[in-house]
């Protein structure tokens, strides 16, 4: 019963927070579209904000000789050593944890530098490694599934 009753009393100081008027620039009290319409273009220009600042960064790459990329999730792909090796890449190789605009700036870095690499090799070179690597693995997977069956 206790555990109940604190967390209707956590759910109301939530609920009475979250619906609390306040004054904006204007004097105006918001309403809640007004609200969450500030909230949407304000994560708006911060994502145009990211975009533009790894646009920039990959122009500024580019200008002193660098062809860059950006990996992130679990695991950086295995096709990413190749393009270091083969091509001279600088590979970032992002975690999983990052925050609201890091995503936005590292896509924005890397689809400004697929366009250099294009213009570059006159193909995808990211594509065609990646394609590469799968069919490698592929191939890994299926012998080591026919030595397993031939024991």
């Amino acid at each position: 019963m206790k555990k109940q009753v604190i967390i209707v009393l956590l759910a109301l100081l939530t609920f009475g927070e979250c619906t609390q008027e306040k004054p904006n620039n204007s004097g105006k009290k918001p309403t809640a579209p007004d609200a969450i319409l500030s909230s949407a273009t304000t994560a708006s220009a911060l994502e145009e904000d990211a975009c533009e600042a790894g646009t920039q960064k990959a122009k500024a790459d580019e200008a002193k000789g660098i062809i860059g990329y950006y990996f992130w999730g679990i695991a950086t792909p295995p096709f990413a050593r190749v393009l270091k090796e083969k091509y001279g890449f600088v590979i970032h190789s992002k975690g999983c944890v990052m925050n609201e605009t890091e995503g936005k700036e590292w896509s924005c870095y890397n689809a400004y530098m697929d366009e250099v690499i294009k213009k570059k090799y006159q193909q995808d070179i990211i594509g065609l490694e990646s394609k590469k690597s799968h069919l490698e693995d592929s191939a890994r997977v299926k012998a080591k599934k026919e030595e397993i069956t031939k024991k």
